[in-house]
């Protein structure tokens, strides 16, 4: 049996490498920040939590890990930090989670940078700005009537204008409305 002719499909890339590379570096990025948010969280006197005297505890964390190391089991540490002790950097570390955290937010904003380079670059920057059939077919969308009219069409709205100046009051109007607007 013989198999048809393999035909050659050009992938051409949408976006630049580095838009790309730091659309994944984020990820990674923001899972760190959360780990070391959580043990800044963990080890932090600002965040006490007071007494709740119906489940007679102070951290909705500390309860959920609780209720975690019951079903899965803790091997014998503190069952209250499963949370912490597996998705954060460890309990009683404010130092060193903040400097992880500060590291990781600077490389985050890097990243952001790399991110802009890349859009730049690669010309994606095109696509973020709006084209004039964007709001036309948003309203149109949304179940709005769009009808496009000329530039001066007496079916768009006329203006009057009222300036206050330290001199006195200052009026304008449209000259193809019948409207006026009075100033002295």
């Amino acid at each position: 049996m013989t198999r048809p002719p393999r035909e050659d499909v050009r992938v051409v890339p949408k976006h630049h490498v580095l838009v790309r590379l730091s659309h994944w570096l984020n990820v990674p990025l923001l899972f760190a920040m959360i780990a070391s948010g959580l043990a800044i969280y963990w080890a932090s006197p600002v965040f006490f939590h007071g007494y709740d005297p119906v489940n007679r505890s102070r951290d909705y964390l500390v309860d959920l890990g609780a209720a975690i190391a019951r079903v899965l089991g803790n091997g014998g540490r503190d069952p209250r930090a499963w949370v912490y002790d597996h998705l954060s950097l460890g309990t009683g570390q404010l130092a060193i989670s903040l400097r992880w955290h500060w590291a990781f937010a600077y490389l985050f904003m890097l990243n952001g940078a790399l991110y802009l380079i890349g859009l730049i670059r690669g010309g994606g920057w095109r696509a973020l700005i709006p084209r004039r059939s964007d709001v036309r077919e948003s309203l149109r969308g949304r179940g709005h009537e769009v009808e496009i009219v000329e530039d001066w069409s007496d079916l768009m709205g006329h203006a009057q204008l009222i300036r206050i100046d330290p001199d006195g009051l200052r009026g304008g109007s449209d000259p193809r409305a019948d409207g006026a607007a009075l100033g002295s």
